[in-house]
């Protein structure tokens, strides 16, 4: 198993980098009158990092921040009120945005990571890739978003199963490669995740790999990365946990996988940014709208393939997330709790028959179950009797697990 390339990961790293600087930028108001200088500023000088990190002779980091300071010089071209943005009352001269940029740049050194992690050389070496793995501090960025959706699915699986759950039966992993241009990615965010399932006879493994375009890396990107890292967590990654054998894959169209899980992935994951959630969360998810915005709208277009495009999407993955929303809505009405309250039970349900492999006929009966928050929400009233009893159903069976008796108490 294997990381992106050095020039790959240099490219994310420094695009990461521009990216960082030019948010500080706005959140200090530095970008208000002039949006769309700034905004091609910051264009120009990400395409000048993907240069950069792909010259031959840059063949570690950090990146020559001389260079790029020159290079960064031709942004005067784009900023054409550049004297004015310096001076505006309570703005930051883009020159200091720049020095910022280059301080960032020096923030990785390759060798230094080496020593660190005790190596002699840098992990550009194709024989180093361990390194890549146990420091790789190019990937930051990347790894701790990771983290955190690391930390969701264990939540999620925990709560379902308790001690010797999922978690307890499961490694994951995280890789990263090349993401081709001519590579497929659900809606315009160029990104795609897999999860690949190994086992050693004793323990199972989940291998999960963010397949990334360093020349393509945005503001997009990064904030959506995070949803298609969470995605693989909790739809895949703690899939089949107690399987004696290897473990099979689904359909890359399964109604369940990437219908229901994914529903719920994205759930937790907006629930928990818009909650404010803090332990464990890099800083700057907490209170971040774009970063939702960004969640919302790769997960609407995963269900939606663009003109032209060939669709990856089944029906039956579109009919389970307009049920899951309309159950999400509905169940804001059971004791008046709030509607994310109320869907916890049903994210524990799902986490075990996830876990337990999410037999044909228990998403037979879930599936058909659930029509009827379809047919309750256009009545506007209080719960019928085929949503309260999905809902005690799944209740329930946090308790009980029997996926016979589930399949019985949704009939």
């Amino acid at each position: 198993m294997s990381h992106a390339p050095l020039s790959t990961r240099k490219a994310i790293f420094a695009r990461t980098a521009v990216l960082d600087a030019f948010c500080d930028l706005e959140e200090r108001g530095c970008t208000s009158l002039h949006q769309a200088e700034a905004e091609a500023a910051r264009e120009h000088l990400l395409d000048q990092c993907t240069l950069e990190a792909s010259r031959e002779d840059a063949d570690s980091l950090p990146l020559d921040s001389e260079r790029l300071d020159a290079m960064a010089g031709h942004v005067a071209s784009f900023a054409h009120h550049r004297s004015a943005l310096a001076s505006a009352s309570g703005n930051v001269p883009l020159s200091t945005m720049l020095a910022d940029v280059a301080t960032r740049l020096g923030l990785v050194d390759c060798d230094r990571c080496a020593r660190l992690g005790g190596h002699d050389r840098p992990c550009g070496d194709p024989d180093n890739q361990s390194l890549v793995e146990s420091r790789g501090e190019c990937l930051r960025d990347l790894k701790d978003l990771y983290t955190f959706a690391l930390s969701l699915g264990r939540e999620l699986y925990s709560d379902a199963w308790g001690d010797g759950g999922p978690t307890a039966h499961v490694d994951l992993e995280l890789r990263t490669c090349i993401l081709a241009a001519s590579a497929p990615t659900r809606g315009h965010a160029r990104l795609a995740g897999r999860t690949d399932f190994h086992f050693d006879g004793t323990r199972h493994r989940s291998v999960i790999t963010l397949g990334v375009d360093g020349s393509a890396y945005t503001a997009l990107e990064r904030d959506a990365a995070i949803y298609y890292l969470a995605h693989e967590v909790v739809a895949h990654g703690y899939y089949d946990a107690f399987a004696s054998g290897a473990r099979s894959h689904r359909d890359p169209h399964d109604v369940w996988a990437d219908g229901w899980m994914d529903c719920i992935a994205a759930d937790l994951l907006t629930s928990a940014l818009e909650n404010g959630a803090t332990g464990g969360t890099p800083s700057r998810l907490r209170a971040n709208r774009a970063c939702v915005d960004a969640i919302q709208r790769c997960h609407v277009e995963r269900y939606t393939p663009g003109a032209g495009e060939r669709s990856h999407v089944s029906n039956g993955m579109r009919l389970a997330r307009r049920r899951f929303l309309a159950m999400r809505s509905r169940l804001g009405l059971v004791d008046q709790t709030s509607s994310f309250d109320a869907m916890r039970s049903v994210h524990l349900a799902f986490a075990i028959v996830n876990a337990k492999g999410a037999a044909f006929d228990t998403v037979a009966a879930i599936n058909s179950a659930a029509s009827a928050f379809a047919f309750g929400a256009a009545s506007g009233s209080g719960l019928t009797t085929g949503e309260l009893r999905f809902y005690r159903a799944v209740t329930t069976f946090i308790d009980h697990r029997d996926e016979t008796k589930l399949i019985g108490d949704l009939a």
